[in-house]
């Protein structure tokens, strides 16, 4: 495999345990599941076996530099990618993830400590040398794609749910009928998971997602789609159809934004934060169709600040879903040409034109795939962006020729007025009909003039 997990670093810090005592040391969790399916995996967990917190801290310290912020929890952090941690038993004392009392135990058996773990694929530890500690069959549930429970202690975090639908959206997996019967078993416990937990699970579908159909019919098959009333609204009501919809055109978006960016450069590639914001602005494009008499810009909206999302990308997010779901007209229709870019650019702005073409090419997908052909009008992506990119608006628009101190300086006081000028003149920019300050300036002259004479 070209992915490695043991880099000089780690086996430093092997080597440096086993010479205080440790009697076993692991890498285990994603950083093993992700290593078995030849991805690259930027964060290791390292357990160690046999040494108490101040023995591990003593053995490193003179060598590494180990963070001790999350020492009361039995872990701690070299850098900014490890996290070494002891051996634990987690035992329920209240409702919801927080629910815990916690207890780190360095002569835990593997058995016990491994129990604990989410899911088999999440459950399994590696030895320096290669040697592999699957105790629950996470290596055959990796093969098939299935997403198993450990154990009933499944049931102690009803945030695992949402775990399962990130990482069915990631890894295209399916969940284990056992395993969906426990998270229909925590239903009730919804409530008890707070919005910032829920939006970080919400923030990997998106950004992580290839399949992201996958995770949001965990949602259905659980009867968890119900916590979030935004998206229930469309299996419940007379509008499935748009929910099947949605679901492809997630997929599809997916596929379009891994396509892209196999062509484009690097700098100009899809981000994985673009990629969250156009997965969640495919995810509630049709929401208002459901809903009936509310647009889908308002219902996404409300689903994001249910989550607690960033602002910044709840605005982006109704930026795209309001100019894709609205019938509005370009000037030049939706042909790809420099005015329309540059309209364009300003309609989506926070978001931009090269986010709002890849929802429209998943769109047309979808639509394509529904009515079984191709029907109605094509989108024509690479033209657009070639456009766009030509007209410098791939990513913001143009910013104003003509500001507010230019007016001033030609005696224009702030009003009413003053707003009109400036809309005006963008106006012109953006059809083409100007093209430097000068410009604006000059073709603005005549209405000053007229301005100064009304007042007198």
């Amino acid at each position: 495999m070209s992915v490695t997990i043991f880099n000089s670093k780690v086996r430093k810090i092997f080597s440096l345990l086993q010479a205080a005592g440790a009697t076993d040391i692991l890498v285990v969790g994603g950083v093993v599941r992700d290593y078995l399916m030849s991805r690259p995996s930027k964060d290791i967990d390292i357990e160690v076996y046999g040494l108490s917190c101040d023995a591990i801290i003593n053995a490193l310290r003179p060598h590494l530099p180990v963070n001790l912020v999350g020492r009361s929890f039995g872990v701690l952090k070299v850098g900014s990618t490890i996290d070494i941690s002891l051996p634990r038993r987690e035992s329920k004392m209240g409702s919801g993830h927080k629910g815990f009392a916690v207890e780190s135990i360095p002569t835990l058996s593997l058995d016990e400590a491994f129990a604990r773990r989410d899911f088999t694929i999440n459950a399994m530890g590696m030895r320096i040398d290669g040697s592999l500690v699957d105790l629950y069959g996470g290596q055959h549930d990796l093969a098939n794609g299935i997403l198993r429970a450990c154990s009933a202690a499944f049931k102690d975090d009803p945030l695992r749910v949402l775990r399962a639908m990130q990482f069915a959206s990631r890894f295209g997996f399916s969940v284990e009928s056992r395993t969906l019967e426990m998270c229909r078993e925590v239903r009730s416990e919804f409530p008890t998971l707070s919005a910032e937990r829920l939006w970080d699970e919400w923030q990997k579908w998106a950004r992580q997602g290839r399949y992201p159909s996958k995770g949001l019919a965990v949602l259905e098959q659980c009867g968890w789609l119900d916590c979030f009333p935004e998206l229930s609204v469309f299996v419940n009501s007379d509008a499935i159809p748009c929910w099947q919809r949605t679901k492809r055109r997630c997929d599809l978006l997916a596929n379009v934004i891994d396509e892209l960016n196999d062509e484009l450069d690097e700098p100009e590639s899809i981000t994985d934060d673009e990629r969250q914001v156009l997965l969640l602005a495919s995810l509630g494009l049709e929401s208002g169709e459901a809903e009936g008499g509310v647009s889908s810009a308002t219902q996404t909206c409300k689903f994001l600040n249910r989550l607690k999302a960033p602002v910044r990308v709840t605005k982006q997010v109704e930026a795209l879903v309001r100019a894709s779901s609205e019938s509005c007209e370009l000037p030049d229709g939706w042909r790809p040409t420099p005015r329309n870019a540059r309209h364009l650019a300003h309609r989506v702005a926070p978001s931009s034109v090269l986010l709002w073409c890849c929802l429209q090419a998943s769109c047309r997908r979808a639509r394509d795939e529904y009515f079984g052909g191709t029907t109605g009008p094509q989108f024509d992506l690479a033209s657009w962006l070639l456009v766009a990119k030509r007209c410098a608006v791939m990513r913001e628009p143009q910013r104003p020729y003509v500001l507010g101190r230019h007016l001033i300086e030609l005696g224009v006081r702030p009003g009413v007025q003053f707003g009109e000028l400036l809309t005006t003149a963008y106006r012109w920019q953006l059809d083409g009909e100007i093209n430097s300050t000068q410009e604006g300036i000059t073709r603005l002259l005549p209405m000053l003039t007229d301005l100064t004479r009304e007042n007198g």
